[in-house]
């Protein structure tokens, strides 16, 4: 015999939507969210397609967390945010060869076959 649950909906009152507590010498969550930075990083590191960026429940999800977040488009993270981020990473890995005392090279030449 199965249980039917009722459905509840999600409350929305602005009264949830109150800005979080600065951590000390941190970012408020809001102000961290204010940079499609991370989301590019969490889109990437995680494997999740763009085009989930777009879904209306992602939307959504974002929305309820920062009432205050302007969406970003799939074309938008998979394009001039990746291309400025891969820019900066290399840029970062050349610095840190310029300044680099020591080099080491490691080589793996292992197969499975």
């Amino acid at each position: 015999m199965s249980t039917v649950l009722p459905f509840i909906p999600l409350e929305t009152n602005a009264d949830l939507a109150q800005p979080r507590k600065r951590r000390r010498g941190g970012k408020s969550f809001d102000e961290v969210w204010a940079y499609p930075i991370f989301l590019l990083k969490t889109w990437v590191m995680d494997d999740i397609p763009f085009e989930v960026i777009e879904n209306p429940f992602v939307v959504n999800l974002f929305k309820e967390l920062n009432p205050a977040y302007v969406s970003t488009s799939r074309t938008t993270l998979s394009g001039r945010l990746l291309d400025e981020e891969v820019a900066r990473v290399q840029n970062e890995i050349n610095n840190n060869l310029e300044n680099a005392e020591h080099l080491t090279l490691m080589l793996d030449g292992w197969t499975s076959k």
